[in-house]
């Protein structure tokens, strides 16, 4: 009975095994033939598009010639017409399409009859897209006619017999013009290199700006630290310039002057601190077109003129070297803060410490002085956060002497809040003078400049414990 029993359970357990064996191999033959259909309805032979080399694209009269370049900031190179970047962007897609095109059907072939390729558009061509891969070897993909019942387009590759009917979206990449597969970037470098801006308006300097360490300072025609947030906006507009049209390949002397670039409303120089990088000089101008007038702009050194939407880049870099400067009261980095003091003028201070909040996992506020509870995060956050982004609406005073400081509310009596890292260390100190109308007088401790804020930024700064805590019992000791 056993030995029954047991030959039973091996021969279930053989059976079990090969009905899984089945499954996975009907699973297996089944990837295999989908793949394999796949790779049977791919028009051409091209893997990826890693593996192209160049493009050749031809649309009577027009002749294309796209190559691939390893390196140098760009992919492609358009070659024919002309010697210029490429739209990468533009490239990829096409080049993507052809490598990813799919048949959805062969036209019928009566057996020993060639067909009559005119009938399909392809004797000649309506498009020739010639392909050269790494290993040297090359491909022709002739393009006829849509199908006119489903938009299809007819298809050859060269070389072959049969006629393929594919999508007819491809014929969106194909049907391009110069402008589309050129690159429209007037100006192209990474900002994170450049060190200096210099700005020149209507051939007289306007301002020079130079990077040094993390700041920004003007270095012309006076010295102080510049807003970073401003520096990289300019440079952002400035590397995000793109021609709406190029209005002359080869410009002459007599371009330049129609199109106000001989003499320039603005040229604007950006200089690198690699001096195997050549510094870059744009100019911009504005000249009339019609009965409007159209801004123009030019990368010296041999380009061409090209038309740009809009004032973006004039207004970003046509501005007064006040507008430039850095107005921030104070500098320092929210994160390291650890403690702050705040002395309400009259003998009353508020004293608090960032302590881990083991339960929430994160850091939180505790007021230590007068007493010690838990203090609002949000109120003491709230506070750091304005004291970060404090700007001066005015500059009252560069150097402030005794009398100024005492006439506008500041002296040994003034309200301040004082920030400190690690180890007790002062941060920043933020000392408030007198209010006048919706101006508050404000200067950084150590510093020389008596600056004027709008009143209502220091809504969230407080110099009352209801401010920031919910006057609990003090915390047991």
């Amino acid at each position: 009975m056993i030995k029954k029993r047991l030959i039973s359970l091996v021969i279930l357990l053989v059976v079990a095994l090969g009905a899984g064996g089945l499954v996975l191999w009907q699973r297996r033959h089944a990837q295999e033939q989908a793949e394999h259909k796949e790779k049977e309805s791919k028009v051409l032979a091209v893997a990826s598009l890693d593996d192209l080399t160049s493009l050749r694209l031809e649309d009577e009269p027009q002749v294309f010639v796209i190559e691939r370049v390893e390196g140098g900031g760009t992919k492609w190179q358009l070659t024919e017409p002309i010697a210029t970047r490429a739209d990468d962007s533009t490239l990829d897609s096409l080049g993507r399409a052809l490598v990813e095109l799919k048949y959805k059907a062969k036209v019928p072939q009566a057996p020993g009859k060639p067909q009559d390729l005119s009938l399909f558009g392809l004797e000649p061509a309506r498009f020739t897209v010639t392909m050269m891969r790494k290993d040297g070897s090359k491909e022709t993909l002739l393009v006829g006619k849509k199908n006119s019942f489903d938009g299809s387009l007819y298809v050859q590759r060269q070389g072959a017999a049969e006629v393929l009917l594919v999508p007819g979206s491809i014929s969106y990449q194909l049907e391009t013009d110069l402008f589309r597969l050129r690159d429209k970037v007037l100006v192209h470098f990474d900002s994170a290199k450049v060190v200096r801006l210099t700005v020149e308006k209507e051939g007289k300097p306007l301002y020079a700006v130079e990077k040094q360490g993390e700041a920004y300072r003007i270095v012309a025609p006076t010295a102080f630290v510049v807003d970073a947030d401003k520096v990289r906006s300019m440079l952002s507009s400035l590397s995000s310039l793109r021609a709406r049209e190029f209005a002359v390949e080869k410009p002459t002397a007599a371009d330049l002057a129609r199109t106000a670039l001989a003499k320039p409303a603005l040229r604007v120089t950006i200089g690198f601190a690699d001096p195997a990088l050549a510094s870059l000089t744009l100019r911009v101008g504005k000249a009339a077109s019609g009965n409007e007038a159209q801004t123009y702009a030019m990368l010296e050194g041999g380009h061409p003129i090209a038309e740009v939407s809009g004032d973006s880049v004039t207004t970003q870099l046509d501005v007064t070297v006040d507008a430039l400067r850095d107005k921030s009261v104070v500098h320092f980095d929210r994160q390291a803060v650890t403690g702050v003091t705040i002395e309400d003028g009259a003998g009353v201070t508020l004293e608090f410490v960032k302590v881990r909040d083991e339960d929430k996992d994160r850091d939180g506020w505790n007021m230590v002085k007068p007493k010690a509870v838990d203090a609002h995060d949000s109120a003491l956050e709230s506070l750091l956060y304005t004291l970060s982004t404090l700007k001066a609406s005015e500059i009252v005073a560069e150097k402030a002497n005794v009398g100024t400081l005492a006439q506008h509310g500041l002296g040994p009596t003034s309200k301040r809040v004082t920030l400190f890292g690690k180890d007790k260390q002062q941060l920043a100190q933020v000392v408030l003078g007198k209010a006048e109308g919706e101006k508050q007088y404000v200067m950084a401790a150590g510093g020389e400049r008596l600056d004027a804020i709008d009143s209502a930024r220091l809504g969230s700064v407080s110099f009352v414990e209801s401010g920031y805590t919910d006057v609990a019992e003090p915390k047991p000791e």
